[in-house]
C-alpha cells in the first residue's frame, strides 16, 4: 500500500540523490513546512530560561498537544496529521528537547521533557487540552497526564507502553532485534541499521537511496547524538522505577497500535488496556508496525478525531 507520505518520501529521496547528496532532511522539512503553512499553521521559536523550543501551532478548535516519537520532530513526525488536525483542533506541536530545533542546557531526561512542555503551555496560556503521543512521545504524554489531571481531558497513546513497560519487555526487545542496547536500534550509524529501523517502523518501508540514507543519519539521527544517547540511557535506568509504580492515568484514553509492531508488540498494548481499565479503549491498525500514523494516515486521523470529538449522536465520555 502506497500512502501519500511514502510517495512524498520517494520523490524527495530522488531529488536528494539527483542533487548529489543535498540535505535530504532540510529539503523534506521545507517541503512539508509549506504544506503546514497553507493549512494555517505557524512555526515559532520560544525561549524559556535555559530552553529553546521550536514548534508548529495553529488551527481552530479544542487544544490538542502532539508529541512526536524518538525518530522524528514536529515537522517529520506528523507528515499527514497536521493539515488534517488543524481543521478540527488548535494544535500545539513542539520539537521535543534535542530533536529538531529544540535545545536545552539541562540534562537530557524525560523529566526535563515534561517540564519543558508544562512551561511551554503555560507560556502559551493553554490550560485545558487533550494530548496525543506516539512511542517516546507517548511516555511523555503519560507523565503529563499523571501530573495534570485537571488540565488534560483525553489521552491518545500510539504504540507507546506508557507505565506498562518492564525490564523483561526490554530484554525481549534486545533479543528480538539481536542487539545489546536500544542505541543500536534507535540511533543507527550505517545503512544496515537504518534499514532495520525503517523495517521496524513500516510494514511497507519507504524507498531509501544511498544519498538519502547518508543525509538521514548525518542530519537527523546524529544531530545532538550525545543527548539522545543520554535520553535512552535515562529511560532504561528508570525501568525499575516505572515497573514499581502503581498509579495509572485516569483520563479517557485511546490506545492505537500497529498490528505487527516489533518494537512494542501487541500484547503490551493489551496489557496496557487491562491496566487502565474501563476508561481506555484500543484500536488496532492492521498491517502496520511502529508508525501507523505515517503509513495509514486517513484511518489514523479519523480514529483520533472521532475519539476526541465524538460524531454527532455518539455518546460522550468524560474523565472528570
Amino acid at each position: 500500500m502506497k500512502t501519500a507520505f511514502l510517495r512524498k518520501i520517494a520523490i524527495i529521496a530522488m531529488i536528494s540523490s539527483f542533487c548529489g547528496g543535498c540535505n535530504f532532511i532540510r529539503i523534506y522539512q521545507c517541503f512539508q513546512g509549506r504544506i503546514y503553512e497553507r493549512s494555517g499553521l505557524n512555526r515559532n521559536t520560544i525561549t524559556l530560561n535555559d530552553v529553546t523550543v521550536s514548534l508548529w501551532e495553529g488551527g481552530t478548535g479544542p487544544n490538542l498537544l502532539l508529541l512526536h516519537g524518538f525518530g522524528g520532530d514536529a515537522t517529520l513526525g506528523w507528515a499527514d496529521q497536521l493539515p488534517y488536525f488543524s481543521k478540527h483542533f488548535h494544535v500545539i506541536v513542539p520539537d521535543l528537547l534535542w530533536f529538531g530545533d529544540s535545545t536545552s542546557k539541562n540534562p537530557a531526561t524525560i523529566e526535563d521533557q515534561v517540564h519543558m512542555v508544562n512551561e511551554l503551555l503555560k507560556h502559551l496560556n493553554v490550560h485545558s487540552y487533550d494530548v496525543l503521543g506516539i512511542s517516546y512521545g507517548g511516555l511523555i504524554a503519560n507523565e503529563l497526564a499523571l501530573a495534570n489531571k485537571k488540565q488534560i481531558h483525553k489521552v491518545v497513546l500510539v504504540d507507546s507502553p506508557a507505565s506498562s513497560y518492564t525490564e523483561a519487555d526490554y530484554r525481549e526487545l534486545l533479543s528480538r532485534f539481536g542487539i545489546t542496547n536500544a542505541h543500536e536500534l534507535l540511533l543507527p550509524t550505517d545503512d544496515a541499521g537504518l534499514k532495520r529501523l525503517y523495517e521496524a517502523a513500516y510494514y511497507h518501508p519507504p524507498l531509501r537511496t544511498k544519498f538519502g540514507a547518508k543525509s538521514v543519519i548525518k542530519n537527523l539521527i546524529n544531530t545532538n547524538r550525545k543527548q539522545k544517547l543520554d535520553l535512552i540511557d535515562n529511560l532504561v535506568s528508570e525501568l525499575r522505577t516505572i515497573q514499581d509504580r502503581t498509579e495509572r492515568i485516569s483520563q479517557d484514553t485511546l490506545i492505537i497500535w500497529g498490528e505487527f509492531d516489533p518494537v512494542f508488540p501487541l500484547p503490551i498494548a493489551r496489557r496496557l488496556k487491562d491496566e487502565l481499565g474501563d476508561h481506555a479503549q484500543i484500536a488496532i491498525i492492521n498491517n502496520a508496525r511502529h508508525a501507523p500514523n505515517l503509513e495509514y494516515p486517513e484511518q489514523f486521523n479519523v480514529l483520533v478525531t472521532n475519539f476526541l470529538i465524538p460524531p454527532s449522536g455518539a455518546p460522550l465520555t468524560h474523565s472528570h
